[in-house]
């Protein structure tokens, strides 16, 4: 499917500014960046800013609009002296298409493959050493940042790891002497990384993690769920504070199978699962941070995710029932099937509620409306706003005679149709900058928020 251009602008770097007669301006500023003001776009969709080398046209950046008049501040690499902007609709009837053709190549940025469960095999020389040289200990959840650092928790290494965007992987969260496995003698008094902030008038206040099983990212902050501790903790700007605990200083509490978490933007509440609990925190209900925890829903067969949509309602991903549900606020939940029959194969395209779901994993919103669904069964789905489903991402779980997909890596992500890129996904994520972060079969994966061809 064709895009739509936004005009016809092609003028000189040193000249580009406002014109009142086109329908996108670009205005160059400081430090490399520049000002796209666009009208007459389409409301849910993706523009890509375009640079001209030579005869040929260069995707530069992607970005999400949403609304009809809108701007944006991209960067403006050297090379280019004409550029332009095309945009394209992703809005039911025909999203699944577009939004294939919003995404460009596939990458791995970490791991080495699958290793046996619940095994550590972190080596302090993996510290600063190349991601893709180095195997993940059971990882569990990834996330990225507006800088484009990915985070990995590892549960059975006590620890939060973070990809630098030169491709080397560091310990961020977590005692360097608590990580390392089997006889491995490390030094005692290992800073932590980093050092809690402020100092906890206790030093055992605040423990080092603890089979950290969750991550969240919002505006800045990395939140953590820290299941052996039953907290919650927040990271930013290399310092680690608590935003909340279950237990008072002195009593011990832990989740017995700790999972994923969700933060409101305002830190005001927060939901996290715990094997087939959903657990619900305000701040109102808690003293320092201590306590304001109860448990909203129950007997859920096996919860792996829980966000709350751009509506205000509370998702579940329920991976043992092949189901995601809606929970209210009484608690009730299975007449409010979101996706999934509840069966392992059947349709895959049509109503969310009647596509067949293998173990999903993970839920993710997008900015112009509609979720991505993950699945251990290997594939990734796309649900628009109207609630009509189709596979976005393909890929083929391992048996017990043939592995699992891991392919395609610097190439479109649907190149070869339906061919398999990924194997089984445990997570999949939206970055700020719109890529998407795949946790898959001992790999970090990343599908580049950008067109692949012009």
């Amino acid at each position: 499917m064709k895009s739509k251009y936004l005009g016809a602008l092609a003028v000189l770097f040193a000249c580009i500014g406002a014109a009142s007669a086109q329908k996108f301006s670009i205005t160059p500023t400081s430090n490399g960046l520049a000002e796209v003001h666009y009208t007459n776009t389409w409301f849910d969709g993706v523009g890509t800013l375009q640079g001209q080398l030579g005869r040929r046209w260069v995707s530069l950046d992607n970005f999400f609009t949403t609304q009809q008049v809108g701007q944006v501040t991209l960067p403006l690499p050297p090379g280019y002296s004409t550029y332009r902007l095309r945009s394209m609709s992703v809005v039911p009837g025909n999203a699944f298409a577009r939004l294939a053709l919003a995404y460009g190549n596939i990458t791995t940025v970490a791991g080495t493959g699958p290793v046996p469960e619940d095994t550590n095999l972190w080596l302090p020389e993996y510290e600063g050493a190349m991601a893709t040289n180095v195997p993940l200990s059971s990882p569990r959840s990834a996330v990225a940042d507006e800088a484009g650092n990915i985070y990995v928790v590892e549960p059975v290494a006590h620890a939060v790891l973070v990809i630098r965007t030169n491709g080397r992987i560091y310990t961020a969260i977590g005692q360097l002497d608590q990580r390392a496995p089997g006889t491995i003698d490390l030094p005692t008094g290992e800073p932590t990384f980093p050092a809690v902030t402020p100092p906890p008038p206790d030093p055992f206040a605040f423990p080092v993690l603890k089979n950290p099983t969750g991550l969240y990212y919002s505006s800045g902050i990395l939140y953590v769920l820290d299941s052996g501790n039953a907290r919650i903790l927040k990271y930013r700007n290399g310092s680690v504070s608590k935003l909340f605990s279950e237990a008072g200083l002195g009593v011990s509490a832990s989740l017995t199978n700790g999972g994923s978490l969700w933060v409101s933007g305002d830190e005001q509440e927060a939901f996290y699962t715990d094997g087939t609990i959903l657990k619900q925190w305000e701040a109102s209900n808690s003293e320092n941070g201590v306590g304001g925890a109860i448990v909203l829903a129950t007997d859920f067969n096996d919860l792996a995710d829980v966000k709350v949509n751009p509506k205000g309602h509370t998702i579940v991903v329920d991976r043992g029932d092949n189901r995601l549900y809606r929970v209210r606020n009484n608690g009730s939940y299975r007449e409010d099937v979101q996706a999934g029959t509840g069966l392992t194969r059947g349709p895959t395209v049509g109503d969310a509620r009647r596509v067949a779901l293998s173990s999903p994993s993970s839920l993710s919103y997008l900015p112009l409306g509609g979720y991505l669904i993950s699945t251990e069964g290997a594939n990734v789905w796309y649900v628009d706003e109207d609630g009509d489903t189709a596979p976005l991402i393909f890929g083929r779980a391992p048996t017990a005679t043939k592995p699992g997909a891991h392919a395609g890596d610097g190439q479109w992500f649907r190149r070869g149709g339906r061919s398999p890129k990924v194997s089984n996904i445990q997570t999949i994520s939206v970055a700020p900058n719109g890529d998407l972060i795949l946790l898959e079969g001992g790999y970090v994966r990343r599908i580049e928020f950008l067109r692949s061809r012009p």
